[in-house]
């Protein structure tokens, strides 16, 4: 074999890379259910800005599911199948949160949520609410609350005892960092960055909580925020 055909070989296997058999298996299963939860909304006529309670679904979900748990799906393929869907940021938002109520379980233990548009919020958290119990890794960036929201995020922050890594830009205030004192024990990772309502009062719960002695990774404020002192900060780290 002379260098130039093995150079056009080598350029061709770049070019032609092999896709791996598992991910490709997993687009070809997340592709069929997100087809299939797709015919069901069109079929009941339903607009992209519709009342999510007026979506009846729960017959599909139910026989995706036994299909899923049939076939012998783990926990880890059900996680893996909705951090698939959920990234598809061209996929209709009404598809995506269907896939998140169906597929969500205790079970699984990594949920980034991705954007979403402002009236699907409610709704979302309610189904992390009552159906992620097991979770331990929780990035909400795209669901950017507001106070009408915030309640359902205090409530959250209670019933998902075993978060290790949690992820809230720019919605954090000193309430639900009472809320994370009270509740979270076993934080090793808190993301609260970006403009926040956070004062000293949200810094000395976090200071004085359980979990303050096991945080590895604190990320609070944005650059130059005037609600929060270096002295805030700097408690932190004493």
């Amino acid at each position: 074999m002379n260098k130039e055909t093995e150079r056009r070989q080598t350029n061709m296997s770049k070019k032609n890379k092999v896709i791996n058999l598992s991910e490709l298996t997993l687009s070809t299963l997340a592709n069929n259910i997100v087809s299939a939860v797709g015919y069901s909304i069109a079929r009941e006529n339903i607009e992209t800005n519709f009342n999510l309670t007026e979506l009846d679904m729960s017959l599909v979900m139910v026989e995706i599911n036994s299909y899923l748990d049939e076939n012998g799906a783990t926990h880890t393929i059900y996680e893996e199948l909705l951090q698939w869907i959920l990234s598809w940021d061209n996929l209709q938002a009404s598809i995506r949160f269907v896939c998140l109520q169906m597929l969500l379980n205790s079970n699984i233990k990594k949920l980034e949520t991705q954007k979403f548009p402002y009236p699907m919020y409610k709704n979302i958290l309610q189904v992390i609410e009552m159906q992620g119990s097991g979770i331990k890794y929780l990035n909400l960036k795209g669901i950017w609350l507001k106070e009408d929201n915030m309640e359902l995020m205090y409530r959250i922050i209670k019933n998902l005892p075993n978060l290790v890594k949690l992820i809230i830009p720019y919605i954090a205030t000193d309430e639900l960092m009472f809320y994370i004192k009270l509740y979270q024990k076993n934080l090793l990772h808190l993301d609260v960055s970006g403009e926040s309502d956070i004062t000293d009062i949200g810094i000395e719960y976090l200071c004085t909580s359980d979990v303050a002695q096991k945080l590895t990774v604190v990320d609070i404020g944005t650059l130059g925020e005037e609600n929060i002192c270096n002295e805030d900060v700097a408690s932190l780290l004493t």
